[in-house]
């Protein structure tokens, strides 16, 4: 069973819906929402730089929006 991160207080809120508005997250979010993918596999569809996606998908994970 997966967790579910509850938001209490709009000053947690804002940063979340800032990093989700961001292209390079939502292209990250939307190609592993159907199916799980190595950061490699993202990279190569959504033509994105590795670093840049590592660091973004670290940054998803810690927040448990992927």
């Amino acid at each position: 069973m997966s967790e579910i991160t509850v938001l209490q207080d709009n000053k947690s809120v804002l940063p979340l819906i800032q990093e989700i508005v961001d292209e390079m997250t939502l292209k990250i979010i939307l190609s592993t929402i159907d199916e799980a993918k190595t950061t490699l596999q993202i990279c190569y569809e959504n033509r994105l730089p590795p670093s840049s996606t590592y660091r973004k998908i670290a940054k998803l994970q810690n927040d448990k929006l992927i």
